[in-house]
């Protein structure tokens, strides 16, 4: 990361963050990427379909949807729940920036022809704001194109 060298990153089977992960984290979200670090985060704890039940456990439609969720609580962006409420559905996350509130106005789902997913929010300022995730051969291949 820059001129730093970190890692591992991957824990032992059933422990935290690894203390290099955990301090690669912190030079993300301290150093030049670090607005970067926190959106990609962000869309981690955002980007989903999970449901939180009553008892707080997380349910999802794939083991890697979970494990992206709990990926982004690790590096401390916690989808904490989703409330459907008309057309819209309000996700909160806890960020270290404190609590957070997200309008989701539509939800693209996950489907094998698209191999991809986006939840469109309102931004704070009104605008739409498009959070897509999806297989890395899909998604380099959409960012490579030049947009129309």
């Amino acid at each position: 990361i820059g001129e730093t060298v970190v890692g591992p990153f991957l824990p032992l089977h059933g422990s935290e963050m690894s203390s290099s992960g955990a301090e690669a984290l912190q030079v993300m979200l301290r150093g030049s990427c670090a607005v970067k670090t926190s959106d990609f985060l962000n869309t981690l704890a955002l980007c989903h379909t999970v449901k939180c039940d009553s008892s707080g456990t997380f349910q999802a439609e794939s083991p890697d949807e979970l494990a992206l969720v709990h990926a982004a609580s690790q590096a401390g962006f916690s989808f904490v729940d989703r409330i459907n409420s008309g057309h819209e559905t309000v996700y909160t996350v806890r960020c270290p920036t404190g609590t957070q509130e997200h309008v989701a106005t539509h939800v693209l789902g996950f489907t094998s022809d698209r191999k991809r997913m986006s939840v469109i929010y309102r931004s704070k300022c009104g605008e739409a704001l498009v959070m897509t995730k999806g297989a890395d051969n899909v998604m380099c291949r959409l960012l490579a194109s030049p947009l129309p």
